[in-house]
């Protein structure tokens, strides 16, 4: 009902959560601020930047890092620049470990892989 309500613009204002899972920009930016992604839900905001729209698919198609990252510092700069959502919070991730234990290696994603954990 609540996601209903959102595609519907019901409300001024409204808390939504989101997590990153491959640890990409495109994950948050083209997902929740690209126009494309009004219809699907997904841009909760409605946000629409035309200027916007070209830079996220361009980075979308882009191999090589420091172009890709040049990019969305453009696209950062526009989203800024409208500020059309506010970020309240971000997730801190703790890891408690000890001399005792080998291998663990916590992930970007938050999936940390236990395979290799081993006891000394």
């Amino acid at each position: 009902q609540y996601k209903e309500a959102l595609l519907n613009k019901e409300g001024n204002a409204f808390l939504y959560g989101w997590i990153s899972d491959n640890c990409d920009p495109d994950n948050f930016l083209y997902t929740l601020l690209a126009s494309s992604q009004i219809d699907s839900g997904l841009n909760t905001t409605h946000y629409r930047n035309n200027e916007l729209d070209p830079l996220l698919a361009s980075a979308q198609r882009e191999t090589e890092s420091t172009l890709r990252e040049q990019i969305y510092r453009k696209a950062v700069q526009i989203i800024n620049r409208d500020f059309p959502l506010f970020v309240l919070n971000h997730s801190l991730r703790l890891y408690a470990t000890s001399p005792a234990i080998e291998g663990f290696k916590p992930s970007p994603t938050g999936f940390t892989q236990l395979g290799a954990v081993k006891r000394k």
